[in-house]
């Protein structure tokens, strides 16, 4: 009888450990996001290693369900609100496997993700408006992460575009790279010429003085984006280069968007 006991004793505790062992995060799926835990730091004071540690052992895998557009796999991960008391920010993540995908709109299973990205800068958030942030891996494995606060560039959005400040040489003209883009703080914007890496960069308008462009970037990574349309709502890409090449069918007068990243 004592040892009936004892079996059924030994057998519930063998149950409780088993769930405690595999219970997922409180915050595992969308529905069950929790407000954000982390501070955001003052900018430049996030020194590693990174403190605010996020635990995806038992998270479960979000293939599927919102998947963040830099995934291309599995991702394991948990869910956060966040009311933006910034309007950019830097993530840092200490383990190299850390991501952070940022939705806005809509309801769990149907939002509209606005970055993805594995340590970079955020940009164009509006104060007060309610984020949700997903932050995952493509294993069950322990993150650290740090956010801080970023200055971003005064052209860092395109509703914040500038006049186009440099000339357009004659052709044949350039003479090495005397034009400077400073991107250190630039957000993360997802923009890209098919098939090349999402960009960093800043926004311009320019009203057109040629009917073609020729574009050389000291940088292999540098690209220039050139946009058509009355404002930053429906634009039309028109022409893209990466690092050298040409920009065409341009009319003389019209009103352009460039997006040098």
């Amino acid at each position: 009888m004592k040892l009936k006991n004892l079996n059924s004793g030994f057998i519930f505790l063998l149950s409780t450990l088993a769930t405690l062992v595999y219970a997922q995060p409180a915050n595992d799926l969308c529905s069950g996001a929790i407000p954000f835990p982390f501070s955001i730091n003052a900018e430049g004071t996030c020194t590693s290693p990174y403190t605010n540690v996020i635990d995806l052992a038992t998270a479960t895998n979000g293939l599927g369900y919102d998947d963040p557009s830099c995934a291309t796999g599995d991702h394991f991960g948990v869910w956060y609100t966040w009311e933006a008391s910034v309007t950019s920010f830097f993530y840092k993540d200490n383990t190299g496997g850390g991501y952070l995908s940022i939705f806005e709109d809509g309801t769990c299973g149907s939002l509209n993700e606005i970055v993805c990205l594995n340590t970079g800068i955020v940009g164009g958030l509006t104060l007060g408006t309610q984020y949700y942030f997903y932050i995952w891996s493509t294993s069950q494995a322990t993150i650290s992460i740090c956010i801080e606060e970023n200055t971003p560039p005064a052209n860092d959005i395109c509703d914040d575009a500038i006049p186009f400040p440099f000339s357009i040489s004659a052709p044949n003209a350039c003479a090495g790279y005397p034009n400077v883009v400073d991107l250190t703080s630039a957000s993360f914007d997802g923009l890209n010429c098919p098939g090349n890496a999402n960009k960093y960069g800043v926004w311009y308008t320019w009203t057109a003085s040629v009917n073609a462009l020729n574009f050389f970037s000291q940088s292999f990574n540098g690209e220039l984006s050139i946009y058509a349309g009355g404002s930053c709502n429906g634009l039309e890409l028109i022409g893209c280069i990466r690092h050298e090449g040409v920009v065409s069918d341009l009319i003389i007068g019209n009103n352009y968007y460039i997006h040098i990243g």
